[in-house]
């Protein structure tokens, strides 16, 4: 997972340093994770909750899994080619999934 490096020009304490910029901790390059807001007497970074995302793509990583086992599991001489193909979609959008795409649709 990569990471984000939110830069000071001085070191935490109680006249602690100022902010200068949020930028890639591999790159380097600044960053554009959030907006500034004013908050009363003060001014906050809302950064966007990430976290909240990747939670649902793991719930929905999750769900495609259990479908692909349902359809792993339907007898072939039912529906013939009808459920090799509703399983090649399947895998193709858990594969597009997991590696962050957009899942293609019919």
């Amino acid at each position: 997972m990569g990471k984000i490096r939110i830069v000071f020009d001085g070191p935490p304490g109680p006249e602690g340093g100022r902010f200068v910029e949020v930028e890639g901790a591999s790159s380097g390059e600044s960053a554009n994770i959030g907006e500034w807001i004013e908050c009363g007497e003060y001014w906050c970074l809302e950064i966007d909750d990430y976290f909240s995302t990747i939670a649902a793509l793991k719930a929905e990583v999750e769900r495609l899994r259990e479908a692909l086992k349902r359809i792993r599991d339907w007898p072939y001489d039912i529906m013939g080619d009808c459920v090799y193909d509703a399983r090649k979609e399947a895998q193709a959008a858990l594969k597009e999934a997991a590696n962050g795409k957009e899942p293609r649709t019919c």
